[in-house]
């Protein structure tokens, strides 16, 4: 765990960890102690407060910048979580999941709208794709993918091991 990341953000982000003295993971996976963890999160959440001003202010300039500090920050993280030797697949296995959400036939989204909402769920159907997505219809997850009976979460837990 003491070589570099392959990935080209990740790479670049260690080696100003090294330069400023930040934790670079040594040890291979691990969650944060609490103080890290509140820092890492803080810093987080200052860059994506930014990103939402640059959007609601329709600045381009900023929301490059927040866009990149935001990725800046959670490499960081990455960093600091020790993962970064293996997140291209910890990444590959969430995308993976994330596959699973859909598109699906016509049928099957028509099916889990109604079953979404009898549940009191707004959502939506459509055409996305080979097939159709089911979305949320209201509120501040309008839009956002709802996951449906062919979702399978991430196995990630193999790809956290130290062996």
């Amino acid at each position: 765990f003491m070589r570099a990341p392959k990935d080209p953000y990740l790479s670049r982000v260690w080696e100003f960890h090294g330069l400023v003295g930040h934790p670079r993971g040594m040890n291979g996976p691990r969650v944060l102690d609490q103080d890290r963890a509140r820092l890492r999160v803080a810093m987080l959440r200052e860059e994506v407060t930014e990103l939402e001003e640059a959007l609601r202010e329709e600045n381009l300039v900023a929301t490059a910048d927040a866009l990149a500090d935001t990725q800046y920050v959670l490499a960081g993280t990455v960093i600091e979580c020790g993962m970064h030797r293996n997140f291209q697949d910890i990444f590959k296995e969430v995308h993976k999941s994330n596959l699973s959400k859909g598109p699906r036939p016509r049928e099957e989204a028509e099916r889990l709208v109604a079953d979404l909402t009898e549940r009191g769920t707004r959502c939506t159907a459509s055409r996305a794709g080979q097939g159709w997505v089911v979305t949320h219809a209201e509120g501040e997850k309008k839009g956002k993918v709802i996951k449906g009976p062919r979702f399978h979460p991430p196995e990630l837990e193999p790809l956290l091991r130290l062996d």
